[in-house]
């Protein structure tokens, strides 16, 4: 039967990448297109979310994937079954546009993306988060897996070298290998997550849409041809604004007493490395750094409630809870799988952690006015991140974060720049998928 309106396919990706903003693109889509979505395991309010036909009236289907959850299988086995997922939703729903957060994150993402082209659907990839330099990410993660995964007596160079053995070892097998056992042709080419060499927008996808000017140059400075990429505005700050506001968040709160709030984005890096020259920053000397930084703040905001947030790919709290164990009754620890941006909601006062935390960019976002802080005693790689935002508060000294500590208990903190936020590029993501219909004739 011939279809009558165009149909999207929409992967969630990891529950916390999709509550982040992406689901705003969901909405917007779901008013206009009629939409398949591919799910993972998504926590128990956002699921009741999408289920609604009145915020989500053209989403037709839910179809789980399981890339990170589900039963275990051995990695050969996962791979047969998320190449046949592929395959089998994308030739029996033959969808007009495929939509992922990225076209190299994942082997399902590349399944997809290479069926999606078999039957000419248009195919993209949108920015989910903040982005970086590309090539100092590969350099950051380099050093970061040569001081984990092996023993730190062995030279630094002798660790490298093992390190680039073992991903150019995964590269063969993850690009390589496993879709020739299930029948496919290799995804050729170094560009990947394995090696970090290319971003998103290099391999499968026709379209990389980006939040700003700022990231596009990113893009185009690590490759990806410019024709290809598109500003489209963070949901935020588009059409699902009033989702975000009005129902998304709705079940934020604060709690019965009057306390202030302050929450620390806890990052899941245990190292660090120096931006003047690379050198380590031991795990010891990072959590003494970061216990000074919550004990300092304890002692000033005697009044306030203090959040921890752990990353969610941080498994085991045990050591964090031990790092505060002697001011366990000012501090609370929250659940690592606790959505994030509930805890920006509530919070008066918002403070990242280095490496930079995507959650302060969504916070600079939806909370303009809100103080954000940004704390780099030790200069660390992406430490100074947000240090060019305006209405970001740079800190890299303990005298700084002092000052700013005690002006925001006085109720005398000002931020330096007043922020006003206008979209960039396409509105929303509805008006660029219509922009591309037209342009494809479809």
């Amino acid at each position: 039967m011939k279809k009558t309106e165009n149909t999207i396919l929409f992967y969630t990706s990891k529950n916390f990448i999709f509550r982040s903003g992406i689901i705003g693109y969901l909405y917007e889509i779901c008013q206009v297109y009629s939409v398949i979505l591919l799910s993972e395991e998504l926590d128990e309010e956002t699921d009741g979310l999408i289920r609604d036909k009145k915020l989500f009236p053209k989403l037709e289907k839910i179809i789980p994937v399981r890339q990170y959850s589900g039963k275990k299988m051995n990695l050969f086995s996962r791979n047969r079954y998320l190449c046949g997922l592929a395959e089998n939703v994308i030739f029996k729903r033959r969808p007009d546009i495929l939509m992922t957060i990225s076209d190299t994150h994942s082997i399902f993402d590349l399944y997809l993306m290479r069926f999606a082209k078999r039957i000419k659907a248009i195919k993209i990839a949108v920015q989910s988060s903040n982005m970086e330099n590309n090539t100092i990410v590969k350099k950051y993660i380099d050093l970061e897996n040569a001081n984990i995964r092996f023993p730190l007596f062995l030279p630094l160079w002798f660790r490298i070298f093992l390190m680039n053995l073992r991903k150019y070892a995964g590269h063969f097998l993850y690009y390589w290998l496993l879709p020739l056992t299930v029948g496919e042709r290799p995804f050729f080419g170094k560009v990947g997550h394995i090696l970090w060499m290319g971003c998103s927008g290099r391999k499968g996808a026709d379209y990389q849409t980006v939040f700003s000017k700022r990231d596009y140059d990113i893009h185009v400075q690590d490759g990806v041809p410019a024709k290809k990429i598109y500003i489209v505005t963070h949901p935020v700050l588009g059409k699902a604004k009033e989702f975000f506001e009005k129902i998304f968040l709705k079940s934020a709160k604060r709690g019965n007493d009057d306390k202030k709030i302050i929450t620390f984005i806890w990052p899941a890096e245990e190292i660090g490395f120096r931006r003047l020259n690379y050198s380590l920053i031991s795990k010891e000397e990072n959590q003494n750094i970061r216990k000074e930084i919550i004990s300092l703040t304890a002692k000033i905001l005697q009044d306030w409630k203090i959040f921890l947030k752990p990353h969610p790919d941080i498994v085991d709290l045990k050591e964090i809870k031990d790092i505060f164990k002697s001011i366990s009754d000012l501090v609370e620890i929250t659940d690592q799988l606790d959505p994030i941006d509930k805890y920006l909601e509530i919070s008066d006062v918002i403070v990242g952690i280095p490496p930079c935390s995507t959650a302060i960019f969504t916070a600079f976002l939806q909370y303009p006015k809100k103080p954000l802080l940004t704390i780099d005693l030790s200069r660390e790689v992406f430490g100074d991140s947000y240090k060019d935002f305006g209405g970001i508060e740079y800190i890299d000294n303990k005298e700084k974060f002092t000052e700013i500590l005690e002006l925001i208990r006085d109720n005398k903190y000002r931020k330096r720049c007043e922020v006003k936020l206008e979209p960039e590029g396409f509105m929303s993501i509805t008006n660029f998928l219509k922009f591309l219909l037209k342009e494809h004739g479809k």
